[in-house]
């Protein structure tokens, strides 16, 4: 964050508790990244970790499918060219499974090919970054999917919650209505 000298009495609070509750926000989010080059999973797990993210790194889709199945992430950034397994198959795998078809995947590769990334944004794809990106650029990324997924997620439990509530109350209403007309099973519904 950035405050100015002149604004730092009015403004400087905020910004702190603006960027702690960013940070303690960050900090229990775990993010899967998938490369098969070293130096790009470094550099990527240098900068997430420095924006408060906790990251577990995988060299190709099937070390990354073993990863998850130990550990859950909120989120994945993978490669698309990859030994073994590459990031095309590993984004099919993990949305033909549904309870893991809600975490965010991220696909970064240097193809820049408009039909590649229509396909893997039909394929279940968040978000496509194109080789060379800056670092902030996964950052903000990140940010952005794991906040907006997370209100989803939230206002997707509300909706349940009350889905749940309303049908509670239909059977009640349905159980009163049936101990009502018959006396004889009154008490047992």
């Amino acid at each position: 964050a950035y405050v100015s000298k002149s604004q730092a009495q009015t403004q400087l609070i905020e910004t702190i508790e603006r960027v702690l509750e960013k940070f303690k926000f960050h900090h229990n989010r775990l993010v899967l990244v998938v490369d098969d080059s070293r130096t790009v999973r470094h550099l990527v797990t240098q900068a997430l970790e420095e924006a408060g993210f906790k990251v577990i790194t995988a060299e190709n889709g099937k070390q990354a499918l073993k990863r998850i199945d130990e550990q859950r992430p909120d989120l994945i950034i993978s490669d698309v060219e990859m030994p073994e397994m590459n990031g095309v198959d590993l984004c099919k795998t993990l949305h033909a499974d549904p309870s893991l078809a809600v975490i965010p995947f991220v696909i970064m590769s240097a193809n820049s090919d408009r039909s590649m990334m229509r396909r893997l944004l039909y394929l279940g794809a968040a978000s496509y970054l194109v080789k060379p990106f800056t670092m902030e650029q996964i950052v903000i990324t990140v940010e952005r999917l794991l906040s907006d997924h997370f209100l989803i997620l939230l206002k997707e439990k509300e909706r349940l919650d009350a889905e749940r509530k309303m049908m509670l109350a239909s059977i009640t209403s349905l159980i009163a209505a049936l101990e009502a007309r018959d006396p004889y099973t009154k008490g047992h519904s």
